[in-house]
């Protein structure tokens, strides 16, 4: 007689205790990640520009630097975490990201900021697809996508706010000018202390994803880790047969045993369809939302708003999508609500409002506002729902690298976007908002005729794994 799957297991061991500790310590280290991926813009008025013989050229290069720290960590980050474990890729995100952030806020020149800069990137891009994984992988199927959603989306929102408010705070110390002291250096030096806090956490209580364990063959520890996680949840009486686990065939544990073959089967049908409308749709609504991210302070500097007064209307501008996304965590439990036609009509909504606030930049400072709130609402959605999508519709052997690989191209487009969205916007303001509004059509309209809807269980094999019929991107050979 087979002993209980990993699934069974999941479901008895409940959504608890382990799973909120656990949880607050990403959203403290995702917190992190959203102030840093948007300081060196905001802090670029205050920077000794003429001391350091920096050009306004450079502001785009530097804020690329964390995005294409971001895109080379998610990449390295994810397919070592499929094949090293889940535990490893935060720890060595913790090896990288403090002392990176102390330099960084102790910059004495242009270079030195820029490096530290695409270390910070680096180090975050590797965390955040595997706090993504290991959610996915120990909650039950009800608690599954709003647990997910909840450490990129209120997480990244509160990291933002946090940031501005800690600007705000400097800015009153010091004044606008830092004449007084240097206060871009207090917000590069701000992530560092939720992510210390999440890391003392990850270090007490974190267990390796058992679903991971499994498919390497690593029964024995995957059902201890099963039974720590109960013991903290106080539903060890509810494990069947005490946590036991029946393990993966042996075909598909030798399968996934060595790296070249695992990854090669990222890149071959049926892991590969879904691989492609990850990549291209998710790029295609971050060009959106980051679109917004990036010219959204252009805006303001061109309305006449002063460092403080443009760092309060970017408080509201990012608080605007904490009520998205907890719209977004109801609407996963609805049966009515399917996660592919979710980010399709949020993606179609999006185009529309993209384009209406390209045709307000001529009104006034209040009209302009509002629209870039609702750009900001409509853009955010989408995007975040793709983490929840992309977890669910790939196994456990490639969900780490394949959700890295999927999250870390759209890092690389936000890496690009300034380099082109910069100019673009000097040369015709509405301009990137309506390119933005064509990139979410676009994802949509992706969707539409090529997606398909994940599992209501999360799959752990590539054989578990069923290439839609419907569409049939890349046939399998027969």
């Amino acid at each position: 007689m087979p002993k209980p799957s990993i699934v069974e297991q999941i479901e008895a061991v409940g959504f608890g205790r382990y799973q909120w500790i656990v949880m607050a310590a990403f959203v403290l280290f995702i917190l992190s990640d959203g102030m840093e991926l948007i300081v060196s813009n905001i802090i670029w008025r205050a920077l000794p520009k003429e001391e350091w013989g920096m050009d306004d050229d450079f502001r785009a290069v530097l804020v690329s630097a964390s995005y294409m720290g971001f895109f080379l960590g998610s990449i390295a980050g994810g397919i070592a975490g499929d094949w090293v474990g889940r535990l490893w890729i935060i720890y060595a995100h913790a090896i990288i990201f403090i002392p990176a952030s102390i330099l960084a806020a102790c910059s004495n020149g242009m270079y030195q900021l820029l490096v530290t800069r695409f270390l910070v990137g680096l180090s975050m891009g590797a965390l955040l697809p595997t706090c993504v994984s290991l959610v996915a992988e120990f909650s039950p199927r009800k608690q599954r996508g709003r647990a997910i959603i909840a450490i990129p989306g209120l997480a990244y929102a509160s990291g933002v706010i946090l940031i501005l408010s800690v600007g705000l705070l400097l800015i009153g110390v010091c004044g606008e000018d830092g004449e007084s002291c240097e206060w871009w250096r207090g917000m590069l030096l701000a992530g560092v202390i939720p992510d210390a806090i999440a890391i003392y956490i990850v270090l007490h209580y974190l267990e390796e994803s058992p679903r991971f364990l499994l498919t390497r063959g690593r029964v024995e520890e995957a059902e201890e880790s099963i039974r720590k996680i109960a013991a903290l949840n106080e539903t060890s009486d509810k494990l069947l047969e005490g946590g036991a686990l029946e393990p993966l065939p042996e075909e598909d544990v030798s399968s996934e045993s060595k790296p070249e073959k695992q990854l090669a089967h990222l890149f071959q049908p049926p892991v590969l369809n879904h691989m492609l409308i990850i990549m291209s749709s998710w790029t295609l609504l971050s060009a959106s939302l980051f679109c917004a991210a990036l010219i959204y302070p252009l805006v303001m500097e061109d309305q006449g708003v002063s460092t403080s007064g443009q760092y309060f209307l970017m408080i509201q501008w990012a608080a605007v999508e904490i009520p998205v996304v907890l719209l977004l965590m109801w609407l996963m439990e609805q049966s009515w609500a399917p996660r592919r036609g979710m980010i399709i009509v949020m993606g179609l909504l999006s185009t529309l409002v993209g384009v209406l606030a390209g045709l307000s930049l001529g009104s006034g400072l209040v009209w302009v506002h509002v629209t870039q709130l609702l750009f900001r609402m409509t853009a955010v959605g989408p995007y975040e729902f793709f983490y929840v999508y992309a977890a669910e519709l790939l196994p456990t052997t490639h969900r780490n690298q394949g959700v890295s690989i999927g999250n870390g191209t759209t890092k690389f487009v936000a890496l690009l976007l300034p380099l082109f969205m910069f100019p673009i916007y000097n040369a015709h303001h509405a301009l990137p908002f309506y390119v933005a509004a064509a990139a979410s059509a676009a994802a949509a309209g992706i969707l539409i005729f090529l997606g398909t809807d994940p599992s209501a269980d999360l799959l752990d094999v590539v054989s578990q794994v069923e290439a839609s019929e419907e569409t049939p991107l890349i046939k399998q050979k027969a």
